[in-house]
C-alpha cells in the first residue's frame, strides 16, 4: 500500500470522528430540546477539541513512511480514541441511542491503520469496550447470545482483515521485487551501452555526453592518448595481446586519475581523459605521469612481455579565451597535439606551451 492510501485511510477515521462530534454535540447543545447534562456538554467541548487538533495535524504533516508495516502511528492516542467512543456511545445510551455498529467500524479502520500486527490488539481492545458498555448498559439483563455473537463477528472481522492484508502485503512485496530487478536491468543496459566492453571505461558515446556535460566548467583540461606503433603489436602478436595491452592501460590510466576525472576509450588504441576544474599546467603534469608509467610498465600476456610508449595531445578550454573557436573545434585542436606528438618522435607530452 502506498503512501496516499495510507492518508485515505486516515482520512477515513478521521471522518468517523467528525460524524461523532457532529452527533454529540447536537446530544449536548440541541436545537429543539432541553440542553443535555453539563457532564456531556463538557465533554462534548473536549472531544471536539481533540478532534479538530487530530484533524489539523493530519494535513499539516505526513504521518506515514510508505511502509505497511512501520508506519508512526501513535498507539497510544488511538487508545484515548476508543476511551471516547466508548464514553461517546455511553452517553448515548442516556438518550436510548444505541451505536454499536461504531465499534465495528473502529475496528476495521484501527486493524488497516496498524496493519496485520495490530489488528488482533485493535480487535481485543473494541471487545472490551463493547463488553464495557453492555456491562453499562444494563448488568442484570445481559443478552449473552447477542454479545458472544458480536465478539465472534469481531473476531471474524479481524481475521478477513488480517488476511486481505497479508495478500495486499505479499502482492506489494512481489511489486516491489519486480520494480528493483527491473530497475537493476536498466541500469545494466545503461552501463553497458555507456561502457566500452574491453576496458570498463567509458565509451566513445559516453566520452561526448560527459564533454558535453563539463565544458563549460572551466577550467577544463583534455587529454588524447595514443598507443605508438599499436598496428606493429597486433601484426607481430595477434589481436589477443593487443587487447590485453589496451586493458592493462586502461588500468594505468584509471591509477593516475582522479575520482573526479573521466577516463574513457576514444577509439581503437586511442583513450582520453577529461580533467574538470583542471588548468592546463596541473594537467600536464598528470599526462607525463601516465606516460612515464606506460613506458616503464611491463605488459605481460602470458608468452611475451612487451614494453609500449603512448603519445599524448593535451589542452585546457581556458586558452579558448584567447582563441577565436568554439568548443568543438577544441577537440580537434587536441587532437592535432596528439598528431604532432607522434609526428615528432612520438612517446612524449605535447601542449600549446610545448
Amino acid at each position: 500500500m502506498r503512501t496516499n492510501e495510507f492518508r485515505i485511510i486516515e482520512e477515513m477515521y478521521l471522518s468517523l470522528h467528525v460524524i461523532l462530534v457532529i452527533i454529540l454535540l447536537n446530544e449536548a447543545f440541541p436545537l429543539y430540546a432541553s440542553a443535555g447534562s453539563t457532564f456531556v456538554k463538557v465533554f462534548a467541548i473536549l472531544f471536539a477539541i481533540y478532534v479538530a487538533f487530530k484533524v489539523i495535524y493530519h494535513f499539516m504533516n505526513n504521518t506515514y513512511d510508505g511502509d505497511l508495516d512501520n508506519r508512526s502511528n501513535n498507539t497510544l492516542m488511538t487508545i484515548i480514541d476508543g476511551l471516547f467512543f466508548l464514553m461517546f456511545i455511553v452517553i448515548n445510551i442516556r438518550g436510548s441511542y444505541y451505536f454499536i455498529h461504531f465499534y465495528f467500524l473502529f475496528q476495521v479502520l484501527q486493524s488497516i491503520r496498524f496493519a496485520t500486527g495490530g489488528s488482533l490488539f485493535f480487535t481485543i481492545y473494541t471487545t472490551l469496550l463493547y463488553l464495557s458498555t453492555e456491562i453499562f448498559y444494563d448488568i442484570n439483563n445481559i443478552n449473552y447470545g447477542n454479545v458472544f455473537s458480536t465478539i465472534v463477528i469481531l473476531f471474524v472481522t479481524n481475521y478477513i482483515i488480517k488476511f486481505s492484508l497479508g495478500d495486499i502485503k505479499n502482492l506489494g512485496l512481489e511489486r516491489h521485487e519486480l520494480y528493483n530487478e527491473l530497475k537493476d536491468k536498466n541500469e545494466e543496459l545503461s552501463r553497458l551501452a555507456n561502457t566500452d566492453y574491453l576496458t570498463s571505461l567509458a565509451n566513445h558515446q559516453s566520452f561526448y555526453s560527459l564533454y558535453e556535460g563539463m565544458k563549460n566548467a572551466k577550467p577544463m583540461s583534455l587529454a588524447l592518448f595514443d598507443i605508438d606503433n599499436f598496428k606493429n603489436i597486433n601484426d607481430t602478436y595477434g589481436h589477443l595481446v593487443g587487447d590485453v595491452i589496451l586493458k592493462e592501460l586502461s588500468s594505468i590510466l584509471k591509477r593516475h586519475v582522479r575520482s573526479s576525472d573521466f577516463p574513457a576509450r576514444y577509439g581503437g588504441e586511442e583513450f582520453a581523459v577529461i580533467f574538470p576544474n583542471t588548468n592546463l599546467k596541473d594537467a600536464i603534469k598528470v599526462c607525463e605521469r601516465i606516460r612515464e608509467s606506460v613506458e616503464n610498465h611491463v605488459f605481460d600476456s602470458g608468452e611475451n612481455k612487451i614494453k609500449i610508449t603512448i603519445s599524448v595531445g593535451v589542452d585546457s578550454m581556458e586558452t579558448l579565451d584567447c582563441r577565436e573557436e568554439n568548443d568543438l573545434e577544441f577537440i580537434n585542436d587536441v587532437d592535432s597535439l596528439l598528431y604532432r606528438a607522434k609526428k615528432e618522435g612520438k612517446n612524449k607530452v605535447v601542449s600549446p606551451c610545448i
